[in-house]
């Protein structure tokens, strides 16, 4: 018998949960920044090491340039290029990223509160940005749980889903024989 085994030292396991959590079926998000008016990042710098980042990048860059500039929050535990370009950054505890995830997520009827820690003049102004805007992506890293996931794909739906899709995953993590 033939045996597939795959390792990846970053796994997606996390994103593919918290899609499956929304959707039924794990399924990889795959972001459209290229017409997105606000980004929100969670722990993921898609301008570098995320997958597709170079895609991503090349689209931010482009927006950013335009005349309707975009803007970008990020939410962080360790610098990241990213975080070097956002207009508002927000360096956290690991622990506080999922917290202010939730707590953006519930200042937009999404989830419970965020907890203890979070900055809400940040979150305020966060949400308010993102209401604000024809289009808003919300991302997050690997390193965020399946439940952070889930709620970043629940806010992006309720942000109208323009810059996010959905697609099965290229090779599946689930074994057959």
């Amino acid at each position: 018998t033939t045996q597939v085994v795959q390792y990846d030292a970053v796994s997606p396991d996390n994103v593919l949960e918290g899609s499956r959590r929304v959707f039924g079926k794990p399924l990889y998000p795959v972001f459209d920044l290229s017409q997105a008016d606000v980004v929100v990042s969670f722990d993921g710098d898609f301008l570098h090491s995320m997958p597709d980042s170079v895609r991503m990048s090349g689209e931010f860059a482009q927006k950013r340039g335009s005349k309707a500039m975009n803007r970008l929050y990020v939410v962080e535990s360790s610098p990241t290029l990213a975080g070097a370009m956002a207009d508002h950054r927000l360096p956290v505890k690991p622990s506080a990223v999922e917290a202010t995830l939730a707590a953006v997520a519930a200042a937009m009827g999404i989830g419970a509160g965020g907890g203890a820690g979070v900055d809400a003049a940040f979150v305020a102004g966060l949400v308010k940005d993102l209401r604000a805007a024809k289009s808003g992506v919300v991302l997050a890293g690997a390193s965020v749980s399946a439940y952070g996931h889930a709620l970043v794909a629940k806010i992006n739906a309720a942000l109208g889903g323009q810059g996010v899709r959905y697609q099965a995953p290229l090779v599946s993590s689930e074994s057959s024989q």
